[in-house]
């Protein structure tokens, strides 16, 4: 048996992701593993296996775990946090500057 679960995560005024979890029982899993890998890597979907007595797994894709543990990196120091939540604010008050990169 196959689900699909589909979170929306709103911001101020809008859309900001789309969250698909694909679940499946192991034994749904094991007979089409390609089909479901393959679905997890090109459609950037996370696969949730249940098992019966098991909390159960879930499966996502390489560009998923990276950019997850590259937040986890970037939040890692409280520091770091609150220089991003700064210029997260800073952008949205358009106290920005612009400058060249290359002295022409």
């Amino acid at each position: 048996m196959i689900f699909i679960n589909k979170v929306l995560i709103f911001g101020p005024g809008q859309l900001q992701h789309l969250l698909i979890m694909i679940e499946v029982n192991f034994s749904e899993f094991r007979a089409r593993l390609k089909k479901h890998l393959d679905d997890v890597e090109n459609n950037n979907e996370t696969l949730i296996i249940r098992r019966k007595e098991d909390r159960g797994v879930a499966i996502l894709s390489m560009d998923d775990y990276n950019s997850i543990m590259e937040t986890v990196h970037l939040l890692s120091s409280i520091r770091n946090t609150n220089r991003l939540y700064e210029s997260i604010n800073q952008l949205k008050n358009n106290q920005t500057v612009q400058g060249n990169l290359i002295d022409e």
